[in-house]
């Protein structure tokens, strides 16, 4: 693009000020206890056990996985003959067919958790609203109450990566502490001018 195709234009950057959207979960429960007792597992082959897990990482996080063999093998990153030959009844037990997609397969026990975990970070993004909210409310009251009312209860809500005077001060004083005597005479020097 040439230089002069922007002449008399204007640019307008729009800055995305939504919030980043959480990182999925990147585990889920598994308990070596309840693996052992269960009968299912203990007579699966050492292969059908090792595909079972490779499936169940897989479909954690990707949501589902593809129930040909071929398409499977790619995913779990072994070859076809390994798995067609792991993909058993046992194996398949823990999956079932996917309604909106019907060539993968889903764990219900892995979308179970998924769904507690969602709805529990819910649970807890909204209770931190709402203490947020309240503890804003708060110190709007005792503002408005003091001789400060005015310019305090004006005052907009910090973002919680930003500092208080108080805190921006002192801060700023421990930096200058830890500076040498040369550094230190430097700083007041330029502080002067």
């Amino acid at each position: 693009m040439n230089s002069g195709a922007m002449e008399g234009q204007q640019v307008t950057i729009q800055r995305d000020t939504r919030q980043p959207e959480k990182r999925p979960l990147p585990y889920f429960q598994c308990f070596a206890s309840d693996w052992m007792a269960c009968e299912e597992y203990v007579f699966m082959s050492a292969a059908e056990r090792g595909l079972l897990f490779s499936m169940l990482n897989a479909a954690w996080v990707n949501g589902s996985v593809p129930a040909d063999s071929a398409n499977l093998a790619r995913i779990v990153q072994l070859d076809e003959p390994t798995v067609s030959a792991g993909l058993t009844k046992r194996v398949l037990k823990w999956f079932m067919g996917s309604a909106e997609d019907p060539p993968r397969l889903i764990c219900t026990e892995l979308e179970r958790q998924r769904t507690e975990s969602i709805a529990h970070r819910q649970k807890l993004a909204e209770g931190g609203r709402r203490g947020g909210n309240a503890t804003q409310a708060k110190y709007r009251g005792q503002a408005a109450n003091s001789s400060q009312a005015s310019s305090l209860a004006k005052a907009p809500e910090m973002r919680c990566d930003e500092m208080r005077r108080d805190e921006v001060k002192r801060n700023a004083s421990l930096e200058k502490a830890q500076l040498t005597d040369e550094q230190r005479a430097w700083v007041d020097e330029y502080e002067k001018t």
